[in-house]
């Protein structure tokens, strides 16, 4: 790995903190979480210090290690509003994967309370509440954003998403998805999501191409499966199968790939 190799170099050259703390990023990028977990404890002064501690809270709970992160991020000083911020997002974060979504809810309501209208704060709880189907929740705080950043296509994408998946006020989400479009033409979950809404609406030959592009940029498995029912419903079952035999490989065990397996080749 090029990069790698780089900051590598620069640790001999004596260029410690900022190397190491890039070297921690890529090995947790790669899963590789006690290599980054070696990295960051050795970042103990510089720019990068403070990221280094809120890093080694998250790989902590990725290991299985919850309670030690969390009080580590419960010790960890934050004078600036971000490092508050990022600390609130990462315990959220944290509880979700955990599977403890009411304990992730309540991180946030209380960062919100601390930091009204926060777009990442809001975001990450819309995505929360979409999880725990309270779809009045996301749709709340996910149109909060839009309402203080008309140009956020996160949010718009994620609104249109919601609506897409959750109601059939397909129409209204078409609108927020096009929108988002117009400002990142080339974001994949974007595309996804023009194609979903598109399938949804009945339109299958106008979905595919959006979905054939998402699932090139990004063969994601929730990209594939939207592209695996749309080439099914068409008839074209075996490139359904291509597809989702290719997905698999890249993320065996994905929810969504389980899910059209079993409807349409069980």
């Amino acid at each position: 790995d090029q990069a790698e190799g780089f900051f590598l170099r620069l640790l001999k050259l004596g260029k410690s903190a900022a190397a190491a703390y890039f070297l921690g990023q890529i090995a947790e990028n790669k899963k590789q979480y006690e290599q980054a977990l070696h990295w960051y404890q050795s970042v103990t002064e510089g720019q990068y210090a403070w990221d280094a501690q809120l890093r080694i809270a998250v790989v902590l709970a990725r290991l299985g290690r919850l309670e030690e992160a969390r009080k580590r991020l419960h010790a960890l000083p934050s004078p600036q509003p971000e490092q508050a911020i990022q600390k609130a997002l990462a315990e959220g974060e944290m509880l979700r994967e955990a599977g403890r979504p009411e304990e992730a809810k309540k991180v946030y309501d209380e960062a919100l309370a601390r930091f009204p209208d926060h777009p990442d704060l809001l975001y990450a709880r819309a995505l929360l509440a979409e999880s725990m189907d309270d779809i009045a929740q996301a749709e709340k705080d996910l149109r909060r954003i839009i309402e203080h950043d008309p140009d956020n296509a996160q949010a718009l994408n994620a609104l249109g998403y919601t609506l897409t998946e959750h109601t059939d006020r397909y129409q209204e989400a078409l609108g927020y998805i096009e929108k988002a479009l117009k400002l990142r033409p080339e974001d994949a979950y974007i595309l996804d999501s023009m194609g979903w809404v598109l399938y949804k609406m009945g339109h299958l030959q106008k979905a595919l191409p959006y979905l054939e592009k998402a699932f090139l940029k990004k063969p994601d498995g929730e990209v594939a499966a939207h592209l695996v029912e749309v080439l099914w419903k068409m008839g074209r079952r075996e490139e359904a199968r291509e597809v989702w035999e290719k997905a698999w490989k890249l993320q065996p065990g994905h929810p969504k790939l389980k899910e059209v397996k079993a409807r349409f080749f069980p």
